[in-house]
């Protein structure tokens, strides 16, 4: 009896497999050859593995056609022609190729239409039917960058005007209030420059709010050097504010390297350094400051003495300043002292313009008269510079993607002899 009842049990589960694994095919049709080729220029799918798959393609391919044109389009019922094989027809009828959208021109910004649409006038624009959905979006997106994110769009009244174009109404739904950025909340690193919000990611207090462009914006974090970003901006919505979450880090971007050696030298017996000392602090003071001190002597009696600083956002304002000083020595014949200093201004975060002036000073200290290759000259001239940069930060071997930095100068140099006006430009 057992052994009856499992060769039963066996033989059931074995046609239920063969039943539940079988393939489906689904033949669609139009009412004729034309209207056939059409349907299936999509390329749909016509292998299934259940009855539900059917359907959903044939709703697939439904409002594939809507999308197109053909709003009027009839399908019958699907018939099953055997065990594998189901079929429908859709006839297509009238393919309508333009719409004729109406928009109050209170609203929306004809500026906005005419990047969707070659025909705008006073109270309607005209579209393909075909780039209705993505025209949509496109608005909407504008509407939301715009400061209302819970703006909503969509056509109604919908009527056919003659065999080629449709005729309806845009309708937008949004609240009456813009919504703007009313608090600026840093979490993680909440010493972060606030400066660096206002004039380098261009995020501040009143402005129009968008998530969209905010989270673009908030990316080039990554570029800085002392921060970075933990995660997405988050946004809290209240009834009449909106608070802007930041999630940032501190990056440790300090650092030190060289060499130093000291002697007393046998002529003078003072104590003379020998070495290489190069030393960068950034950020310290969290106002996105940098300093830099480097330091060279060589066994050629080479003394090389440089130090730069960067002040950014003075009395945050997007003005900064840049100061640098270079002192070099050539053993006892001769020493050239180069001051700058510059005042910037932060376009954005790649864009960058300076001024600023410059002073080079050179010495002979020989004693001896014949020196006439060695000449005292002092040189003065104003800078006006533009500088392009722009960071990839994901890249540690190589962090500038492309830089570009113009300059020119005028001035005059002066020697013993004479004062000579100079020009020259920096690539």
């Amino acid at each position: 009896m057992q052994k009856t009842l499992f060769t039963f049990i066996l033989i059931y589960l074995t046609f239920s497999t063969e039943v539940f694994c079988q393939t489906l095919f689904l033949e669609i049709n139009g009412s004729n050859e034309t209207e056939t080729k059409i349907i299936d220029s999509p390329n749909y799918l016509k292998t299934h593995k259940d009855y539900f798959s059917i359907k959903s393609e044939i709703e697939f391919i439904q409002n594939s056609l809507f999308k197109k044109g053909y709003i009027e389009h009839e399908t019958s019922e699907v018939s099953k022609i055997n065990d594998s094989l189901f079929s429908t027809t859709i006839n297509l009828r009238t393919k309508y190729k333009t719409v004729h959208v109406y928009y109050n021109n209170q609203l929306i910004n004809k500026n906005i239409l005419h990047q969707i649409s070659t025909k705008v006038f006073d109270n309607y624009f005209e579209l393909p039917f075909k780039q209705i959905e993505n025209a949509l979006k496109f608005i909407n997106a504008k509407i939301t960058e715009d400061g209302f994110p819970f703006s909503t769009l969509h056509l109604d009244n919908i009527s056919i005007e003659n065999k080629t174009y449709l005729k309806a109404n845009l309708n937008i739904d949004s609240p009456k209030e813009k919504r703007l950025v009313n608090e600026i909340i840093i979490k993680g690193y909440e010493k972060f420059p606030r400066s660096y919000l206002k004039h380098y990611l261009k995020i501040k207090k009143n402005q129009a709010f968008d998530i969209t462009t905010i989270k673009n914006k908030t990316e080039q974090l990554n570029d800085l050097r002392f921060a970075s970003q933990i995660k997405s901006p988050e946004v809290l919505f209240s009834k009449d504010s909106t608070s802007l979450y930041l999630y940032l880090e501190k990056s440790q971007s300090n650092n030190f390297d060289g060499f130093l050696g000291f002697g007393t030298n046998e002529e003078t017996n003072n104590i003379e350094f020998d070495g290489y000392l190069n030393l960068n602090l950034t950020n310290n003071l969290n106002f996105g400051e940098s300093f830099r001190l480097l330091y060279k002597s060589d066994e050629n009696d080479q003394k090389t003495f440089n130090v730069n600083a960067t002040l950014p956002y003075i009395f945050k304002t997007p003005i900064g300043l840049d100061f640098e000083l270079q002192i070099f020595k050539r053993d006892s014949s001769f020493t050239t002292v180069d001051q700058s200093i510059k005042l910037h201004y932060q376009i954005n975060s790649k864009h960058k313009i300076y001024t600023g002036i410059t002073n080079l000073e050179s010495n002979n200290l020989l004693s001896t008269i014949n020196t006439s290759n060695i000449t005292d000259y002092k040189t003065s001239y104003y800078t006006i510079a533009y500088e392009y940069i722009k960071p990839q930060s994901y890249n540690l071997l190589f962090p500038i993607n492309s830089n570009f930095y113009f300059e020119t100068n005028f001035g005059e140099s002066r020697t013993n002899q004479f004062i000579k006006k100079t020009n020259s430009t920096i690539y």
